[in-house]
């Protein structure tokens, strides 16, 4: 769970004493302490979830803060929270390593929002393709006297799309990331499905599923929209916009959204159904969560057809001025880790000295 650090004697006879705390993938990891009195040198780095792999699509890292408490005189309460990464949602390809599933957001101060799975196909649907996205990340955080110190968000989960095959074109339809992923507090990956001419260059019909936006310190993330080109459809087009991001409530931050699904069902080019299913990523928690990707899906019967999902938008960061009567300075700002395909657990680590005696309780 937590590795600690031996006290490494000072030459002013104090001690300096360090531990991290990192979730076990979308589980988080908590602890309650006393800093005692006296105790100066503080820093911190706390560092959000990332977010899970979509179906077909690269994931979004969590924030990483790093920066000092004031000394404390007093014994002061300290509760840290280390947030979980989300998960892959898996796919139905014969290939896949992990089959389709719920993309699970992880759980922390903010949850990540889930990449729903879409329901089982029929009998009728022979050729059932799903990819679900993936989960997005949790909110890690430090609360000193139970006020919000510092909260790093978590990393928005990726897209998908299920793309399908075109009849007599030089190249398939495409669907990939077009823009960044939603790492804390960024606008999630928007995913485009291309349909081209003959001459393999010109692009007859888009569909695109607009990433959700990211939280902040102030206002949760806006669900993503969607949009779609061209003409010829039989199906469609068709979409749904994400879902907002939450807000924070007694004692914890605020929640990813949870992504929505586009089913698709369109005719081969001999009459056989054709199923592709997928759902956008689920936006990271944070101190106001991230948006979910918005959705939408068009077929050309017997031609082609397709289906994108954008990414979730990150979590909110946070850094109070100050919390629990201690100063707080924030230092660096970056990104944690990329895991793979799940999500990158987060974590929290504080270093402090003081007096010989002192001993962790978790």
């Amino acid at each position: 769970m937590a590795a600690t650090a031996a006290p490494l004697a000072a030459a002013t006879g104090l001690v300096t004493y360090t531990r991290t705390w990192t979730a076990v993938d979308t589980e988080p990891t908590t602890c309650s302490f006393v800093l005692p009195a006296g105790a100066k040198g503080i820093t911190y780095v706390v560092q959000g979830g990332g977010g899970g792999m979509g179906g077909l699509s690269d994931r979004a890292r969590g924030a990483q803060l790093s920066g000092t408490f004031s000394d404390v005189s007093v014994p002061t309460a300290i509760a840290v929270v280390a947030g979980g990464g989300g998960r892959w949602g898996g796919n139905t390809d014969p290939a896949a390593t992990r089959p389709a599933q719920v993309g699970t957001g992880g759980k922390g101060f903010g949850n990540g929002g889930d990449a729903p799975l879409p329901a089982a196909g029929s009998g009728t649907h022979p050729n059932n393709q799903v990819y679900p996205g993936g989960g997005g990340g949790a909110g890690s955080a430090i609360l000193i006297n139970g006020a919000p110190a510092v909260v790093a968000g978590g990393g928005g989960g990726g897209g998908s799309a299920g793309s399908g095959y075109v009849v007599g074109q030089v190249s398939p339809p495409n669907s990939n990331p077009i823009n960044g992923n939603g790492n804390a507090e960024n606008t999630g990956a928007d995913y485009e499905w291309r349909v081209k001419a003959l001459d393999g260059t010109t692009v007859i019909r888009t569909l695109t599923g607009h990433g959700g936006t990211g939280g902040s310190a102030s206002a949760a993330g806006l669900g993503g929209s969607f949009s779609s080109t061209g003409s010829g459809y039989t199906v469609g087009p068709a979409g749904i916009s994400g879902n907002p991001g939450g807000g924070p409530s007694a004692g914890t931050g605020g929640n990813g959204a949870n992504g929505v699904i586009s089913d698709l069902t369109s005719l081969l080019s001999n009459a056989t159904p054709r199923r592709n299913a997928i759902s956008s990523g689920g936006g990271g928690g944070g101190y106001y969560g991230g948006g979910s990707g918005g959705a939408v899906k068009g077929a050309k019967d017997g031609s082609d057809r397709g289906n994108s999902a954008g990414g979730g938008g990150g979590g909110g960061n946070y850094v109070a001025s100050s919390a629990g009567g201690v100063v707080v300075v924030p230092g660096a700002s970056g990104l944690g880790p990329s895991g793979y395909p799940d999500g990158a657990p987060g974590s929290v680590t504080i270093t402090f000295q003081a007096a010989p005696g002192f001993t962790w309780t978790c």
